[in-house]
């Protein structure tokens, strides 16, 4: 199971490694092929911030960011592949910000050839964005899960320190009477005490009575059928 998710992730990863790789190998001084690409589309989708929006986009050099783009692919790659949570955010901030300018299929009418292509990779990234979004939320499940776990843990462990220390006056109080058996039967004392009771379920307790009883002579008295009447 271990293996497979592993297998996954660097299945998955290995769309954003290959891209972020040509990117970085096609840089050269300008940005290379990525940033002619992505200038014009860029600067559409400005125009569009401005005019809808009346946010006003600083002005920015293309190839800082196919840079800041490779970066964030290659390194969130990575750390996605080792199960980290801060890798798949770089991966989803990528997604989220390259996706609507890339495949602008916005900006073409319906029929045109381009709308149908872009359409379809803008609908292939946002199926990446899920799964990233899907793996960020089991990591998030998985951490839970734990702290509940842990929190039954330290319930559990304080409960059973509660019951020591009770058992522990019990036993000091007792102690304390000093009495001998004639005493404790005027005091009417009947029943022996709860706390000097173990029951059987107590594993831990029968090992340890069997492995004293196997190396120490200590006789037995059994006590099954005390309350009967010999015949």
């Amino acid at each position: 199971m271990a293996f497979a998710s592993f297998l996954g992730r660097v299945l998955f990863a290995s769309v954003f490694i290959l891209s972020a790789w040509q990117e970085f190998n096609e840089f050269g001084v300008d940005g290379g092929p990525a940033a002619k690409v992505l200038k014009p589309k860029f600067n559409v989708f400005t125009n569009h911030v401005t005019s809808n929006l009346g946010v006003q986009v600083p002005e920015i050099e293309i190839k800082h960011l196919v840079a800041v783009a490779a970066a964030l692919k290659g390194i969130g790659s990575i750390l996605f592949i080792f199960g980290s949570s801060l890798g798949a955010n770089l991966l989803l901030l990528y997604q989220m910000i390259a996706t609507p300018i890339l495949y602008d299929f916005y900006n073409y009418d319906i029929e045109e050839k381009e709308f149908t292509q872009l359409f379809i990779k803008f609908t292939q990234s946002m199926a990446l964005f899920g799964a990233l979004l899907f793996f960020i939320e089991f990591l998030n499940c998985q951490v839970k899960e734990k702290e509940c776990l842990l929190d039954s843990h330290l319930e559990e462990l304080s409960a059973g320190c509660e019951l020591d220390s009770d058992r522990a006056k019990e036993v000091k109080a007792f102690d304390d009477l000093k009495a001998g058996v004639e005493e404790l039967i005027d005091a009417g004392v009947v029943n022996t005490p709860q706390f000097y009771i173990v029951p059987l379920s107590d594993k831990d307790f029968a090992d340890k009575l069997n492995s004293c009883l196997t190396h120490l002579p200590i006789p037995v008295t059994y006590l099954k059928s005390v309350d009967k009447n010999d015949s």
